[in-house]
């Protein structure tokens, strides 16, 4: 029994770290809400950055957006937040 529970014990904590990393990584960090907001994305198909296929903007209570997010984006400011 015991050479059973020392075999498992790797792999389950292998398990709950890949499950908290993932957790982690699902949701962005209040430094990544802080630095998106007041800004607009605009994501490209690819490299040539001529193909817009997703938008989003960012406001303090406010988010909108459409389309998808890829990994080649454009980022501008916002001025137009209605609060900051």
């Amino acid at each position: 029994m015991r050479d059973l529970v020392s075999s498992r014990l790797p792999l389950l904590v292998l398990a709950c770290l890949l499950v908290l990393s993932a957790l982690g990584l699902s949701r962005p960090s209040s430094v990544a809400a802080q630095t998106r907001t007041g800004h607009e994305f605009y994501y490209y198909s690819d490299d040539t950055y001529t193909e817009l296929v997703g938008y989003q903007v960012w406001c303090i209570g406010y988010h909108d957006g459409w389309g998808i997010t890829t990994g080649y984006v454009d980022i501008e400011d916002y001025p137009y937040c209605p609060n900051g």
